[in-house]
């Protein structure tokens, strides 16, 4: 199970916030304009590092790599609203094992780029 790379998610998913240090990772990949609010930047939607695919899929934020559609294989519908996740994870192991590793892995992420993360 992995990310098909649609895109569909840096499309429609809401603004993605940045702690100062993705910030900085980030721009030095490709600079852009974000928003400073709160003490994180935002980006709003449609993301600006979506080119036909994520183009920083590897460096993406800790929102970006929390957030998961929902499809089990390509051509699947995403996932519409979080019971219908609760329902793929309750009916296939595999995926609650994979949802539960992309996790742990996205706040193991976070939190050595500035956020205060707790699973």
């Amino acid at each position: 199970m992995n990310c098909f790379k649609c895109g569909e998610c840096c499309k429609t998913f809401g603004d993605i916030k940045l702690s100062p240090e993705e910030y900085k990772d980030l721009y030095e990949i490709k600079p852009f304009n974000a928003e400073f609010d709160n003490g994180k930047y935002i980006i709003p939607k449609p993301c600006v590092f979506y080119e036909n695919e994520c183009s920083i899929y590897d460096h993406r934020p800790t929102m970006c790599r929390m957030h998961h559609c929902g499809r089990i294989n390509e051509g699947d519908k995403r996932v519409e609203w979080m019971g219908e996740m609760r329902i793929l994870m309750d009916t296939n192991p595999e995926y609650k094992e994979f949802i539960t590793k992309m996790e742990n892995d996205a706040v193991e992420y976070g939190n050595k780029h500035g956020w205060s993360l707790h699973k």
